[in-house]
């Protein structure tokens, strides 16, 4: 071998490894946002909800919101929320001031793989706090009362609702091999921290396994991860992230921009992929042994796509004057790009119309279920507050309009202190949280110097 192609291999490899590191780097800023986020959702479970339940079921005013209630669907969140605060703090202190390729976190999780054995209890429990929120959210007064709790917490009524949040410790828990695993994977050889993170990897999948319900979780995340593996030029975020299962799978023709090409399509919840599929070489060939079956091609979020079925024989501008049979188009709304598919029979475009369908129902269902009890609470507030206002016959005189006299209205710099002082609140920022929400359900709204309740028939 020549002194040059020594010298072109060593600037490859160098150039593979500064890749490698900069990638590394990328896993550690994931790790920690994503522990960041995490405390922050099980603060938020604590505060909104916990708190609040164990204060209504000391006051005994519900009788189906008991101590026991409140402790079958939280189980030992508090202490969960402990440990991570702790984690969280080690972390980044191993990361400070920022996330580079020399630093270690492996040794991190070993010093806390015991600590995490806390989730036995929360996911052994998982399932029955699943099924006794089931039977909470059948009773309007306990599906208002929780939307109440998560709107003064903050959140807005198109978050998720409480079971999604509940499942959130189970989720972060099965994570943690997929980051390690993926950490390991830039990590390289010669590296201080790679004996640390490949026992780490082993450790919390142990932690994982050893729980049940964890370790389903795990297995389906695992599935989708290896998956993803076998495509090429995969882009956005991992499908870990956004889905937790495959439902629909299958070989369409797709038309575009005047061409007729198959691609494989997989509908997941929230996402659909489409891909090429990867044609095969002979053996001793590199393409053959890199585990890539597919080139991605393309992903919509189902929250902006958007069916139309296609009669049979049709030939249009979306079909680029193609005829089309057992097709439908495809509207991705946030690109406003349209494409057509075609099945090779009806009963395939059958099934995949009924799965896309199903899938859409299925989150669009939750999401309008939600609207609608906030809406229904929200009134509700709002009716409570405008009876108080008539009550009170509270007036105010505005000096900038020569004195003119506003009826049934309050100063907002008054707003907090008056739900603080009726009990609607316990924290300032709660009334803060509830006046938004008043103000974007058109409840109450902005005057010049004051808020005004809108005047409604009840």
């Amino acid at each position: 071998m020549s002194d040059e192609s020594r010298g072109d291999g060593r600037a490859e490899s160098a150039k593979d490894l500064e890749k490698q590191l900069r990638l590394r780097v990328c896993v550690l800023s994931e790790l920690q946002k994503t522990e960041r986020d995490y405390v922050g959702t099980l603060e938020f479970l604590v505060s909104a909800f916990l708190h609040r339940m164990n204060q209504c079921a000391a006051s005994k005013i519900d009788k189906n919101v008991t101590e026991e209630t409140v402790k079958m669907l939280f189980s030992n969140i508090e202490d969960i929320l402990a440990v991570h605060k702790e984690f969280l703090k080690v972390v980044e202190e191993c990361l400070h001031p920022e996330p580079n390729a020399q630093q270690e976190v492996g040794t991190c999780f070993l010093h806390f793989k015991d600590k995490f054995r806390i989730y036995d209890e929360y996911c052994s429990n998982h399932e029955k706090a699943q099924k006794l929120l089931l039977e909470l959210n059948k009773i309007r007064t306990i599906r208002t009362f929780l939307l109440n709790c998560m709107l003064l917490g903050g959140r807005k009524n198109t978050d998720v609702p409480l079971e999604g949040y509940l499942v959130t410790p189970i989720q972060r828990i099965c994570k943690y091999p997929l980051l390690l695993k993926e950490l390991l994977k830039r990590t390289p050889r010669k590296h201080s921290d790679y004996a640390a993170v490949m026992e780490a990897l082993q450790a919390m999948k142990a932690v994982c396994s050893n729980i049940n319900e964890a370790k389903r979780q795990m297995e389906k995340l695992e599935v989708l991860e290896e998956w993803q593996s076998h495509i090429e030029g995969w882009e956005g975020s991992n499908i870990t992230d956004t889905c937790t299962e495959m439902l629909m799978c299958g070989v369409l023709l797709k038309i575009s921009s005047g061409n007729i090409q198959e691609r494989v399509f997989f509908l997941f919840d929230n996402l659909l992929v489409y891909c090429k599929r990867k044609h095969r070489r002979l053996k001793n060939s590199k393409a053959s042994t890199d585990g890539h079956r597919y080139l991605f091609r393309g992903r919509i979020n189902t929250e902006v796509m958007e069916v139309e079925n296609v009669d049979d024989g049709t030939a249009d501008f979306h079909s680029s004057g193609h005829i089309v049979i057992n097709g439908w188009k495809i509207h991705n709304t946030a690109k406003n790009k349209w494409f057509v598919c075609m099945a090779k029979t009806p009963e395939e475009k059958h099934e995949w119309f009924e799965a896309i369908l199903k899938e859409r129902e299925r989150r669009k269902g939750l999401k309008l279920g939600m609207e609608q009890d906030t809406w229904v609470m929200i009134s509700e507030q709002g009716e409570k507050l405008y009876k108080m206002m008539c009550k009170q016959g509270n007036l105010i005189k505005d000096r900038k309009r020569k004195l003119t006299t506003f009826p049934k209205c309050f100063l907002g710099s008054e707003f907090v202190s008056w739900l603080l002082e009726i009990g609607e609140i316990h924290r300032p920022e709660e009334g803060v949280h509830l006046g938004q929400a008043l103000l974007e359900n058109g409840i109450i709204h902005h005057g010049n110097s004051f808020m005004k309740l809108l005047i409604i028939k009840y």
